[in-house]
């Protein structure tokens, strides 16, 4: 994590505003990401500069990559699994 090797000002980054809106807004408890949205909102209070900014999924073309790439690897994974 950022904070374990020495970083105090993080931007994060993401091209879903929906996800972006959980970490502002409340989240019920039964949600589903509950407990995560919770420890990033935890990682938030700690001494240090952290910002969340939406991204256009078009223009970080790297993290789209990598979401192709990973959606490939998870395909893979279950066919290896099924047969």
């Amino acid at each position: 994590m950022a904070w374990n090797i020495g970083y105090r000002y993080v931007e994060c980054e993401s091209d879903c505003q929906s996800d972006l809106n959980f970490i502002q807004d409340e989240v019920h408890t039964t949600h589903l990401y509950a407990p995560v949205i919770d420890l990033i909102k935890r990682f938030i209070d700690y001494p240090w500069l952290l910002s969340f900014h939406h991204s256009l999924r078009e223009g970080n073309s790297c993290a789209s990559r990598l979401a192709k790439l990973y959606s490939m690897v998870v395909i893979f994974l279950n066919n290896l699994l099924v047969h």
